[in-house]
């Protein structure tokens, strides 16, 4: 049986462009994998403000 046992952690940001202060937890993380003309991937993680809609950059991990 699965128990909630804390609620789930809460992270900040800061947008760049807009100045917002955001608040978000690890589900509402998004990824992007981008390649250059060399074929190497890269993966990107990023959660969009809800202010300018711009994509804000986050850790992909959830940090203890």
């Amino acid at each position: 049986m699965v128990e909630v046992v804390s609620p789930p952690k809460t992270l900040t940001k800061t947008c760049y462009s807009c100045g917002a202060g955001l608040a978000y937890t690890q589900p509402e993380v998004k990824s992007k994998t981008t390649s250059d003309y060399t074929g190497s991937r890269d993966t990107y993680y990023y959660i969009k403000c809800p202010s300018c809609n711009s994509e804000v950059n986050v850790p992909g991990y959830m940090p203890r």
